[in-house]
């Protein structure tokens, strides 16, 4: 696993200090004033989305060695459990995991109806641990209009 960490550190690290755009679309400062511990970005591809990973890389208030960047399309993560790697990465100092591409993850398919279906606590396929998917049913003022209802799923 030492020889993985490296080499994904090394990657990141090139992929991180690589130049990027300087527009930035409106949901980047949205995404650094929310303090929730996990956010999920989806739309059609080619339209930004792992440019604004990279851009908010950049603007978080995290050190360079303490953020790292995974795209899941990688052949490294094939096979992978990516609670088990972010677990080993947490003994590292690493404090933020920005993962691309996470459709391309192992079980994420399992994980997603899941969520979807928020019937109870289970075995999540990704986590390895036993998770309240209720906690994934919108609620309270999110469920006023579809965007709200949108915006609750997304967080």
């Amino acid at each position: 696993m030492d020889n993985l960490f490296n080499d994904i550190v090394e990657i990141s690290d090139k992929l991180l200090n690589k130049p990027i755009s300087t527009y930035e679309r409106f949901l980047l400062n949205e995404l650094l004033e929310i303090e929730t511990k996990v956010v999920g970005i989806y739309g059609s591809r080619g339209v930004g989305k792992t440019t604004m990973l990279f851009q908010l890389a950049k603007k978080l208030p995290y050190k360079k060695d303490e953020i790292v960047y995974i795209s899941c399309d990688y052949p490294y993560f094939s096979e992978l459990s990516l609670f088990e790697l972010v677990k080993y990465f947490e003994k590292y100092g690493i404090k933020c995991f920005l993962i691309d591409e996470i459709h391309e993850a192992k079980d994420f398919q399992k994980e997603l109806k899941l969520i979807q279906k928020h019937q109870g606590i289970m075995n999540s396929p990704i986590a390895k641990v036993r998770i309240d998917y209720t906690q994934y049913r919108v609620r309270g003022k999110y469920i006023k209009t579809p965007q709200l209802k949108s915006y609750f799923l997304a967080l």
